[in-house]
């Protein structure tokens, strides 16, 4: 049937799970700092709590990851701008006087 979540029903989809993860392999492959030789420094990683922010880093290239899957709205301290949004799902994010405001059930990906 048309409803079953076929191979084919999700290419055939640009919205659906099959793209969005061809979206962030493709994003994965054309950031060095992504891939698995880059540098990682956690900036907010408490136990039992959220957001979880890291660094990524290789040469110059500097990209700070902020997931929050949580169902509430949190924030943290961080001296990083957010310039280029490479990617996000789930809310807008964006940096203010030394704190970022994360909405419930987002995360992104934002070259600094």
């Amino acid at each position: 049937s048309a409803d079953r979540p076929t191979v084919q029903n999700q290419m055939a989809d640009e919205s659906s799970l099959y793209h969005e993860v061809k979206r962030l392999i493709a994003l994965r492959q054309a950031h060095p700092a992504l891939q698995s030789k880059g540098e990682i420094d956690f900036l907010y990683a408490e136990e039992n709590a959220y957001p979880l922010a890291y660094l990524r880093s290789a040469g110059d290239e500097k990209i700070l990851v902020i997931l929050n899957p949580s169902d509430k709205d949190t924030a943290f301290d961080c001296a990083y701008a957010l310039d280029h949004e490479l990617y996000a799902f789930g809310g807008k994010l964006s940096a203010a006087d030394g704190k970022i405001p994360v909405p419930a059930g987002s995360f992104g990906f934002y070259q600094v």
